[in-house]
């Protein structure tokens, strides 16, 4: 969404699973495993020691079809050592919560040009388990996109690609292939 709002012209349509392109809402609290992993030293040893982050995501991001191992070893892959889970790390640490966290700026530039996209087609697929952008997220994709084409999946986690992939993927293929009705 970042590259979307800078340049809304080079944009034909959006697909939206289980993100965020603004600030937590403020009716969401950062789940508790989210704000250790952020912002304590036992988190970031857990983060880079034990690969803990994508470990625990590749285990719960999936909740209607459990990740078989083959895949939930290739999600966690990259960050095969303590030196490459330092992108882990910080992506959590770059978690924007206050005007000093470095992100901060570009997620409030981010949503206050939302409205530059709000005519192009939208498919947004939602998995209703997402521990983190659950509905309090969807709330605020529907506010500000209210003509997307919104389809939950109530069980299903923050990987929809994998937890619904045979509903979800043709969905995407068809969305992508239809002729968009703006330009």
């Amino acid at each position: 969404m970042a590259y979307a709002t800078k340049y809304p012209e080079r944009i034909k349509k959006l697909v939206i699973l289980n993100t965020g392109a603004f600030h937590l809402p403020t009716d969401k609290p950062l789940p508790l495993s989210l704000k250790i992993c952020r912002d304590t030293a036992v988190g970031s040893f857990l983060i880079r020691a034990a690969n803990a982050f994508s470990l625990i995501a590749s285990w719960v991001g999936c909740k209607m079809n459990p990740m078989p191992r083959a895949l939930r070893c290739a999600y966690t892959a990259p960050y095969n050592s303590w030196k490459n889970r330092i992108a882990t790390l910080r992506f959590v640490q770059d978690i924007p919560l206050a005007p000093s966290d470095t992100a901060y700026a570009e997620v409030s530039r981010v949503e206050s040009k939302l409205n530059t996209l709000t005519e192009k087609p939208m498919l947004i697929c939602w998995g209703g388990k997402d521990f983190v952008f659950d509905r309090h997220f969807l709330k605020q994709w529907k506010q500000n996109f209210p003509n997307a084409d919104v389809h939950t999946w109530r069980n299903g986690g923050h990987y929809i690609l994998e937890d619904a992939s045979d509903e979800v993927i043709p969905m995407v293929c068809d969305f992508i292939r239809q002729s968009p009705t703006t330009d």
